[in-house]
């Protein structure tokens, strides 16, 4: 279970924002451009370099699920004249745009 997320100098965290979380599912809810994105997105992908200055502290090991539209654009292809129209997996994104 994640412990502590510690979001600093990333997009509207400009100052250091700790969040402890208290249960194993939590929501996470805001005005526009609250940082939910950049909460997810750090979940996502910590190690892109821009969260150098975030941290996260779990109790124990475990896998981090995230969906959101990274997940998207990683995992699912839509066809651009096919809105709304998915196949899943990252091999047959790559197929799929290949063909």
């Amino acid at each position: 279970m994640i412990t502590e997320l510690h979001m600093e100098k990333v997009a509207c965290f400009k100052t250091a924002v700790n969040i402890l979380p208290k249960n194993k599912i939590s929501l996470v809810y805001g005005l526009n451009g609250s940082g939910k994105s950049t909460i997810s997105n750090y979940l996502y992908d910590s190690s892109d370099e821009k969260y150098s200055f975030c941290k996260i502290n779990e109790n124990f090991d475990h896998e981090i699920l995230v969906y959101n539209k990274l997940f998207i654009r990683d995992y699912f292809y839509e066809e651009d004249s096919l809105k709304g129209v998915f196949s899943l997996s990252k091999e047959n994104k790559g197929v799929l745009e290949a063909i």
